[in-house]
């Protein structure tokens, strides 16, 4: 059982099952709700697709303290308006997740101690999903998602990539992906690198020391496990200024402190 198959249900009014062929899904959608930060959203938002007016829904809802789950995710939700992906739409083959706030939060007010709780209570989910699917922990550029490639994708970047016509821009351009995306790794138990994807991380172990040491145990345990892959002590060259073994010593000694 993962960890999603925990979480309390409160079953959506709008959820079908998923079209032959589009499972096992492929692509995270990150919402935000476009309602306060604070300890009853989730259920709020809960309530709303349950009800009799939902104009959509979502996998689960999440805000600080807590996470509901309202589509199974053997079930296609309404989060995202229709679009190509994969010779079908974006919700045939996405797993949806509504985060408590707003799009026009900046940087900063995502980073807050109630957005900070809140994104952590979705990459839980999401790192139980990269793991059971077989999902890469990144975000897609515009052509990634065109392509059919598998990834993690705001709802804005699909509505942009794939053309939708009055498209929503959530989570906005203030949401901090780099952060986001190291919670979710951090929540993983198997990991899936590639050379990019391990340039991607050090951005994330970078804005982890920035957010008073609050990751600094998960940074330090996958920034160790790749410095063993890209460092060989034997060639100190690796280690050069600019290098990606550079990078990661400096965040380790940053760790360390």
């Amino acid at each position: 059982m993962s960890y999603v198959d925990t979480l309390p249900l409160v079953p959506a009014r709008l959820a079908w099952p998923r079209p032959t062929g589009c499972w096992p899904p492929s692509l995270g959608i990150v919402h935000d709700m476009e309602a306060p930060e604070g300890p009853l959203t989730a259920e709020n938002c809960a309530r709303y697709f349950a009800g009799p007016l939902a104009g959509g829904s979502t996998h689960v809802v999440v805000d600080e303290n807590s996470a509901l789950r309202c589509v199974l995710d053997r079930m296609k939700s309404a989060g995202a308006k229709g679009a190509p992906y994969r010779s079908r739409s974006v919700n045939d083959w996405g797993l949806q997740v509504e985060h408590a706030g707003y799009a026009r939060q900046s940087r900063a007010e995502w980073l807050d101690r109630s957005s900070t709780l809140t994104m952590e209570q979705g990459a839980r989910v999401f790192g139980a999903w990269c793991d059971e699917y077989t999902i890469p922990p990144y975000r897609l550029t515009d052509d990634e998602i065109r392509a059919g490639m598998h990834g993690l994708v705001g709802h804005g970047d699909v509505s942009r990539a794939l053309r939708v016509e009055h498209g929503h821009t959530d989570p906005g351009s203030g949401f901090p992906w780099d952060v986001y995306l190291e919670m979710v790794r951090s929540f993983m138990a198997g990991e899936m690198w590639t050379p990019d994807e391990k340039a991607r991380l050090l951005a994330g172990a970078d804005a982890s020391v920035a957010l008073e040491k609050r990751w600094d145990t998960s940074a330090r345990e996958k920034l160790d496990s790749i410095f063993i892959e890209v460092i060989d002590e034997d060639h100190p060259e690796q280690t050069k200024s600019g290098t990606l073994g550079a990078r990661v010593k400096a965040i380790l000694t940053k760790l360390s402190v």
